[in-house]
């Protein structure tokens, strides 16, 4: 959660059909031996060890909450081809004079 992820996976995409796996693991496991190796402080209505895992913290309880963490995909997943160039964002300004604007462009690829 509050994460996206980009993968190069060129390298191993073959001709015709592809899958996406994806595995789960517990998230309370995962706390838990974290929390072991290193401990860090939380809200007492909560299970411990949960700032470890970028999730919403009211998911592992709170005063008014149950612990009920959850797992799972909660934004679409694809695999993407490019032939060319790429642009991961365009951002563009204006700068408005008399009878005449000028562009700041600048991309990211």
């Amino acid at each position: 959660m509050h994460r996206s992820y980009e993968f190069d996976v060129k390298d191993l995409l073959k001709e015709g059909e592809n899958q996406i796996s994806i595995i789960f693991y517990s998230p309370t496991k995962y706390i838990e031996q974290k929390q072991e190796n290193k401990s860090l402080w939380g809200v007492g209505d909560a299970i411990a060890g949960y700032p470890h895992l970028r999730k919403a913290h009211y998911m592992f309880g709170w005063d008014w909450g149950p612990q009920l963490p959850d797992a799972g995909i909660w934004r679409d997943i694809s695999i993407k081809g490019y032939e060319t160039a790429r642009l991961e964002d365009v951002y563009i300004t204006q700068n408005h004079k008399q009878d005449k604007v000028s562009l700041d462009i600048r991309i990211r690829q």
